[in-house]
């Protein structure tokens, strides 16, 4: 049980890994670390002597300096059907023009699972109005001096494909409006990367799904 948890996990690592150097990066690695609790913690740089902060992905092709970079983590947890599976317990994906932990942010997605408070489980802090750093930023890309209101956040419900599922945005979507609102560069055949990632996601939601509802597949 525990290898396979542990692969699961470090698959999960491993995707995120091959997405972000197929699509806006060069060269970073998602590793996966278990913490005491049993759970697991995903992110680039984390190790058994730093296992809660992970560290900044620049977001650059080449060996120049980025403009942007990506802080994410992820905790996997139990689900709560036969122990057998993990699940996302928590999100946090930060877009920023400095590496250091919430320098710079532009905006910020977060999911919790099961959040024990009013607010809810999928949002968005977006940072306003664009402060300097941004500004450069917009300009250096080719961009006028944009507000916020002019770029477009991937919201929870987006449907992708055909079928009509909808749930909630995943880095896919985070890196897909990067490319589109031209903030980076990207590689070749980032679509396909892109578009391999959602599908892969959408599959594996779709078995939870069942898992959890084993009667509705009676019923197809």
């Amino acid at each position: 049980m525990r290898d396979s948890l542990q692969r699961q996990a470090q698959q999960f690592a491993n995707d995120l890994t091959g997405l972000l150097n197929a699509t806006v990066a060069n060269g970073p690695t998602i590793s996966a670390v278990k913490l005491s609790d049993g759970k697991y913690r995903i992110g680039c740089g984390l190790t058994r002597s730093n296992l809660v902060q992970p560290s900044p992905i620049s977001l650059t092709l080449t060996k120049k300096p980025p403009l942007l970079y990506l802080r994410a983590a992820h905790t996997l947890t139990l689900d709560n059907i036969d122990n057998q599976w993990l699940t996302v317990a928590t999100t946090s994906y930060a877009i920023q023009t400095k590496p250091g932990k919430g320098q710079g942010t532009l905006f910020r997605y977060d999911y919790t699972h099961d959040v024990a408070n009013v607010y809810p489980e999928a949002h968005f802090h977006v940072n306003a109005p664009v402060g300097e750093d941004y500004k450069k930023v917009f300009e250096a890309r080719g961009r006028a001096r944009d507000p916020l209101s002019a770029l477009h956040f991937p919201v929870g419900g987006t449907q992708h494909g055909p079928g009509g599922t909808h749930y909630r945005p995943i880095l896919e979507d985070i890196i897909e409006m990067l490319v589109v609102e031209k903030l980076v560069d990207a590689h070749p055949k980032w679509q396909t990367a892109v578009a391999h990632g959602r599908e892969k996601y959408y599959e594996t939601q779709l078995k939870a799904a069942v898992r959890r509802n084993p009667h509705i597949a009676t019923l197809v």
